[in-house]
């Protein structure tokens, strides 16, 4: 063993070799038939979701003016936009956006149906600042305005 530091240009080599090993890897991996089948069941689970979003909205629609104060069904877009987002994600491999996509989503519908069964007479102003007061930390809340 010598005392003597690498070489910058071997340094390099063994690192692009090492990206190389972990490009083949994933590149195998991405490949594979299971990987593909959980991909495309992925992709049907979104547009399952995107076309639940769309008929509960046009079975709501029946519902009056009920659409037009619901903070949920105001919230439909983004679930949608958010549920390609979460497909397309995990097509490129950042599964950590993924992921907080997800709980994004949750978060919102979850939030959104509370704030909807506690304001059922309520315009749909009402329960946005409802919401702004009841979950934006005050600071963001000056953010936003």
């Amino acid at each position: 063993m010598t005392d003597e530091p690498a070489l910058p240009e071997s340094t390099f080599a063994n690192l692009h070799k090492r990206v190389e090993a972990a490009q083949e890897k994933y590149k195998a991996v991405v490949e594979s038939p299971e990987y593909q089948a959980q991909l495309a069941r992925l992709g049907r689970i979104a547009s399952d979701f995107v076309s639940t979003l769309r008929l509960a909205w046009l079975a709501a629609t029946r519902a009056g003016n009920w659409v037009d104060k619901s903070l949920f069904m105001r919230s439909i877009d983004d679930l949608n936009q958010s549920a390609i987002l979460v497909r397309t994600a995990v097509h490129d491999g950042a599964r950590n956006s993924a992921r907080r996509e997800l709980r994004y989503m949750i978060e919102l519908a979850i939030k959104a149906l509370f704030i909807d069964q506690q304001m059922p007479k309520s315009p749909l102003q009402h329960r946005l600042i409802y919401f702004d007061e009841r979950w934006i930390p005050p600071r963001s809340r000056l953010s936003r305005n």
